[in-house]
């Protein structure tokens, strides 16, 4: 179970000097590879989907969302991450679960350029063409009524 939001608020603030140090080395660690990034969005439920209606937990901030890979509908947060090849988590961002993983893209790749590859959850041409302004060539899997592109 949760904790509730004023013992989860301190608890984050008491990481924040930690989670600064591990960037700040993960950083100097990851210098000189590649510049291929992954991309996913992952559900973070506060509660049951049917209490929804009725938790006080991060009401006005949490929002009802839909796993397409679980096939079904949540209450709670989408979790946004970008990971290098090697798996070193590179930025992570928390949205209410109604924002897209799209959207909500722009904010955790800006500042990175290169390959970033995602699931299917990240098609669209202009989505695209917005990020290769980026600096940021997207590559997903296509939907099997799709046909590949020849230049992607």
């Amino acid at each position: 179970m949760l904790p509730s939001q004023s013992q989860l608020s301190k608890q984050i603030d008491g990481l924040w000097p930690v989670l600064g140090t591990l960037q700040r080395q993960q950083r100097s660690f990851t210098l000189g590879l590649s510049n291929t990034n992954l991309i996913d969005g992952f559900p973070v439920a506060t509660c049951r989907y049917a209490r929804a209606t009725r938790a006080k937990s991060f009401k006005g901030e949490a929002w009802f969302g839909y796993c397409a890979s679980q096939k079904e509908h949540y209450f709670g947060f989408t979790g946004h991450l970008v990971t290098t090849e090697h798996g070193f988590i590179v930025r992570c961002i928390m949205t209410p679960a109604n924002i897209s993983e799209r959207d909500a893209s722009f904010e955790v790749l800006q500042g990175l350029n290169g390959l970033c590859i995602g699931d299917k959850g990240y098609l669209g041409e202009e989505y695209w063409k917005a990020l290769y302004h980026m600096g940021i060539f997207m590559k997903t899997p296509y939907r099997s009524n799709m046909k590949p592109d020849p230049i992607r």
